[in-house]
């Protein structure tokens, strides 16, 4: 099994603090335990909680492969190293992290730190049975904190990097929070880097599949 170099290279793994080997990754993998799926043309990519043995730590899991089930082609690496050489060059308290990636010759997963609580989505819409049982609700400081760090971390992705990186999914899905209910942007599906520069709008010539980066916020 194969990491992307680069990112061995260019970023230490974030998961420094978590334990697991691969196995404990891709033995959590089966079909029927997808928390969503997703069809990207030629691809699938499929969304996992992975729980590691012997914690209590949790992680997302982002599976990728050919819709055909052939090998990992270069097609599908190119998409897949577009990602890791987006995020892990983010490091933002208000962005989610990249934690690893692997590689396999069938398919490729993507591994995110998992954040506690969700979607801020969740929360807004009490009456999920989960919440509404444990009287689970934001109040005025806290909505307020979660608003002032997703703009922090959009200013970060607009203003603080040479060439701006433009989310275009902004949404309470795509917004995770922690254990303190802090904000992390996630849901990097469509976005897109910005090298005409951050007074201009995305050239239709980037708006290409090797620009596109890809967590789906868990709801």
């Amino acid at each position: 099994m194969n990491l992307f170099g680069f990112f061995r290279v260019s970023k230490k793994r974030d998961s420094h603090s978590l334990h697991y080997n691969d196995q404990d990754i891709t033995n959590n993998l089966g079909d029927d335990d997808a928390m969503s799926n997703i069809n990207g043309g030629t691809w699938n990519s499929a969304l996992y909680r992975v729980p590691l043995p012997g914690t209590s730590s949790v992680v997302v899991v982002k599976k990728l492969q050919n819709r055909s089930g052939s090998p990992v082609d270069a097609s599908l690496d190119n998409r897949c190293q577009s990602e890791v050489n987006l995020l892990g060059s983010i490091h933002h308290d208000n962005i989610i992290g990249l934690a690893d990636c692997l590689r396999t010759n069938n398919f490729i997963v993507l591994i995110y730190n998992h954040k506690e609580n969700g979607s801020l989505h969740r929360w807004l819409h009490p009456d999920l049975p989960q919440l509404a049982a444990q009287g689970l609700v934001l109040d005025w400081p806290t909505r307020r904190n979660i608003a002032i760090g997703t703009v922090e971390g959009l200013c970060y992705l607009h203003h603080g990097r040479n060439h701006p990186i433009v989310h275009h999914n902004i949404n309470s899905a795509s917004i995770l929070l922690d254990t303190s209910l802090n904000p992390k942007i996630a849901g990097f599906d469509f976005a897109r880097i910005n090298l005409a520069g951050p007074d201009q709008p995305v050239p239709i010539s980037e708006l290409t599949a090797a620009n596109m980066f890809g967590y789906t916020a868990p709801g």
